[in-house]
């Protein structure tokens, strides 16, 4: 594997659906560093860094020997700190797991690195759902594709929507992200404010889709499971099965 990148896992501890969920004990390990485990599993740890506004994170991710990086408290979403982090390093390659995601699929992450090393766009991982309830469900961001399979639009309610009262098979985020260096810094970083439907979305990659850069996708499995709502963490239970 190519390893001219860098892959940034943000955390924030004050998360309003979970409050101090980086931190949450999940089965003897804080959430954040199972996330940074199965990241190391795949990627040489050298190219892995935790990148947090918030001491107490640091101070845990260092304890068990985890790169961080402490960023400004200015920054508005985890791609803006990466932003910030990635002007400290070299390498047009980006990678942004989300560290919400303790048990992301090694052979997705994998695939995602090796399908995106070595083109200079940006990318997110997709997959299909066509369970109502999960499409149903706002704290699930949907995606609209192009012919091509680039992002249309993406969103926290049902689309695409139709006029009759149906549920139609769609696709939803997995959070994993690429970007390209130049775009990365020139929409995101402390300086930078969220973009109108970004905001009202709640969806920060809507800030590239906003000011007319592609999103491209890799489609991956839907084995991802991100950790958002005490019911997530009821949940998992199924991962130890």
């Amino acid at each position: 594997m190519n390893s001219d990148f860098k892959l940034f896992i943000p955390a924030r501890i004050s998360s309003k659906r979970l409050p101090r969920k980086p931190l949450i004990d999940i089965f003897g390990i804080p959430m954040i560093v199972r996330t940074f485990n199965k990241a190391a599993s795949v990627v040489d740890a050298e190219n892995i860094y935790v990148v947090t506004d918030s001491k107490e994170i640091k101070e845990v991710t260092e304890e068990n020997n985890i790169q961080t990086i402490l960023t400004s408290d200015k920054c508005l979403t985890g791609t803006d700190r990466v932003a910030e982090a990635a002007t400290f390093f070299d390498t047009n390659n980006i990678y942004n797991l989300q560290g919400d995601e303790p048990f992301f699929p090694k052979d997705d992450l994998k695939k995602f690195i090796e399908e995106t090393i070595d083109h200079n766009k940006n990318y997110i991982g997709v997959t299909p759902i066509s369970d109502p309830e999960k499409i149903q469900s706002l704290s699930i961001p949907k995606v609209v594709l192009s012919r091509t399979r680039k992002i249309l639009y993406t969103s926290r309610s049902p689309i695409p929507a139709s006029k009759e009262v149906t549920i139609n098979p769609t696709f939803r985020q997995v959070c994993i992200y690429k970007y390209n260096k130049f775009d990365l810094l020139n929409y995101y970083g402390p300086k930078f404010k969220k973009s109108r439907l970004e905001n009202i979305e709640d969806l920060e990659i809507l800030r590239f889709i906003e000011n007319d850069i592609d999103v491209n996708t890799i489609l991956l499995s839907d084995l991802s499971f991100s950790i958002d709502t005490k019911e997530d963490l009821e949940n998992l239970e199924r991962f130890f099965n």
